[in-house]
């Protein structure tokens, strides 16, 4: 492993440098300028990436620099597309290497694999000068997406941009070289580089003015869901299931090819999924709608802690001290229900953040914002700093409804709601079950209610038949037991299996023997096909005589493999050694006998 600093005052170029080492298990360090690069070349570095024409000074002047401190790192030179003198200059200058802008991801790996071979080896006259004429000036193929890339950004038309497999990175790095020549232009390229199967990723360069919607974590923490949606090229489909913003801030398109191969130049019908994006629409314009009837009923310490807007679904986290009760929150869904009849017009404007303020938008001021933002305002109900998309009417929200409301964190909870579509099928499956219920209780579904209340006081008394009828039995039992004990002097020993009987049930007749005869000494087993249960209980002049039943269970229990403990005139046991029940039932007579001096 080898240690890599990449100073280049391209993000998206240090991005990549750092992927393509990171991925050959090198450890990389970047800097976006000559001094900051030097700061960190004095940790210890074995290669350094430099740029040719960094704005803090010609990167040429500073190769020896670089190449001189401590460990003599390797120094290549990545220079500006068709900058062939910059790069005989490099190499005159000490650099063992040059790359060009925009960079290939085969040639980047097989330059840092090289020059961490030679530093490996030690061998000066080793070195291998790489050298990329094919690429200093513009491959016609090069020259042709570059065209293409102008004409998009000059027509604000998108252009889809491809490669056989295996070149979709040289694709990435034009759309990089074409986005720097006009950043607001919406380029489009599919990255067919080999991945498993027939997928394929497709980036979205410049400002998101595609047809695709990302899911973009923003400010505060709301997540919305990605378009679905199709790419048509000739007779070339692409399934888009996904879209993700990367780290240099572009939008990711994940799919498939469902047909077709895609070539080069060829011009891209996009088609959304219209039914997901209007249920996200409406799931988002909940949100706002929640956030501030939250703020009217809880106040206005609530504030937005993170969100996830999904089709017809959402989750809002919240800053809040308590709970949020059960009337608290049918009165918030009441709120925002009523604003969604109301049908108040969405609208979007873009002003500068003075505005916005003086407006009373919602947003976490904190953040940094560009200088023009967008607000989204509902009937004055709702006004939110959001990039998203929303219906333009509350009324198309349709039902709402909050499913559910828990804790995430100390001070923070979290509402669960869903909306149009996902309401509906829930409400069906409702009155599925209601129609379902009703049919076993013979009932009508208006008086399901009733019913239930009916069959559920009928239930309760039949059971309290049934335990007042066990009581009866126990009794008897007792004075049986009773009258079969064994007299050890002046107690009266009772030990007994009895596997009819649960365990509480075990334990209501010991208490009754208990109370019976206060010179009673009883020890109840009960057993399953992998556990014992005992029940001890010790009359009052029993435990008056030093016999005390959580020492009893105790010794009990300890015979079949377990443990046990209690109160003086009543305790519990159990142990997995369930043969040995009646060797345990032994001990009570020699405990009992010991404890009194016998």
């Amino acid at each position: 492993m080898a240690r890599i600093l990449v100073v280049d005052d391209e993000s998206l170029i240090r991005v990549l440098v750092a992927d393509v080492g990171e991925s050959l298990g090198h450890e990389v360090l970047t800097a976006a300028s000559i001094k900051e690069g030097q700061d960190l070349a004095q940790r210890g570095v074995d290669i350094v990436l430099l740029d040719v024409l960094l704005p803090d000074g010609d990167g040429l002047a500073h190769v020896e620099t670089f190449s001189q401190l401590s460990g003599r790192p390797d120094v290549i030179i990545i220079t500006g597309h068709g900058n062939a003198d910059a790069a005989e200059s490099a190499l005159r200058s000490g650099a063992w290497e040059y790359l060009v802008k925009p960079l290939r991801v085969r040639d980047l790996s097989k330059a840092l694999t090289q020059a961490v071979q030679w530093r490996n080896s030690r061998d000066s006259q080793s070195r291998s000068l790489l050298r990329h004429p094919d690429i200093i000036g513009e491959s016609p193929a090069l020259a042709e997406a570059l065209e293409a890339l102008r004409e998009a950004a000059a027509s604000n038309v998108n252009v889809l941009i491809t490669g056989e497999t295996g070149t979709g990175k040289e694709l990435f790095a034009s759309a990089l070289h074409a986005n720097s020549l006009r950043a607001s232009g919406p380029f489009v390229t599919v990255d067919c580089t080999t991945l498993p199967e027939t997928l394929v990723e497709a980036h979205l360069f410049g400002h998101a003015r595609g047809a695709f919607t990302g899911a973009d974590r923003a400010r505060g923490g709301l997540l919305a869901a990605a378009d679905h949606g199709t790419l048509c090229m000739g007779g070339v489909t692409f399934q888009v299931t996904d879209v993700q913003k990367n780290k240099g801030g572009k939008f990711m398109h994940y799919g498939r090819v469902v047909s077709g191969t895609i070539k080069l130049g060829e011009a891209c019908k996009i088609m959304i999924d219209p039914e997901r994006r209007a249920a996200i629409r409406r799931a988002h314009t909940a949100t706002h709608l929640l956030q501030a009837a939250l703020r009217e009923v809880l106040g206005d310490h609530v504030h937005q802690a993170g969100s996830l807007v999904e089709p017809d679904r959402l989750r809002f986290d919240l800053t809040h001290f308590s709970a949020v009760t059960p009337d608290e929150l049918q009165r918030i869904n009441e709120i925002v229900s009523d604003w969604i009849l109301d049908g108040m017009d969405v609208t979007v404007s873009e002003m500068t953040m003075e505005q916005a303020k003086a407006a009373g938008a919602t947003a976490l001021f904190s953040e940094k914002y560009g200088d023009v933002v967008r607000v989204v305002n509902m009937g004055g109900k709702s006004v939110e700093l959001c990039g998203g998309t929303h219906v333009d009417n509350t009324a198309k929200v349709g039902p709402f409804r909050i499913t559910g409301e828990s804790s995430v964190a100390s001070g923070v909870r979290r509402i669960e709601a869903i909306t149009g579509k996902a309401y509906l099928h829930e409400m069906e499956a409702v009155n599925r079950r209601l129609y379902a219920a009703a049919e076993v209780l013979h009932a009508k579904p208006v008086d399901i209610l009733a019913k239930a209340k009916s069959f559920t006081a009928e239930l309760k008394e039949a059971r309290q038949s049934v335990e007042r009828m066990k009581e009866k039995i126990l009794h008897s039992d007792v004075e049986r037991f009773l009258y079969a004990s064994k007299n050890i002097g002046g107690i009266k020993v009772i030990t007994t299996t009895r596997t009819d009987l649960e365990a509480g049930d075990l334990r209501k007749l010991g208490d009754f023997l208990r109370d019976k005869d206060p010179d009673t000494v009883a020890v109840l087993a009960t057993a399953t096909e992998s556990k014992v249960t005992f029940v001890a209980v010790c009359g009052k002049n029993a435990v008056a005589k030093g016999i005390r039943a959580g020492d009893l269970v105790r010794a009990v229990s300890a015979v079949a493999g377990g443990k046990g403990g209690g109160k003086p005139d009543s305790a519990m046991g159990g142990g997995s050694e369930v043969l040995k029940i009646d060797d345990a039932l032994a001990v009570v007579d020699d405990f009992v006998a010991e404890k009194l001096g016998l």
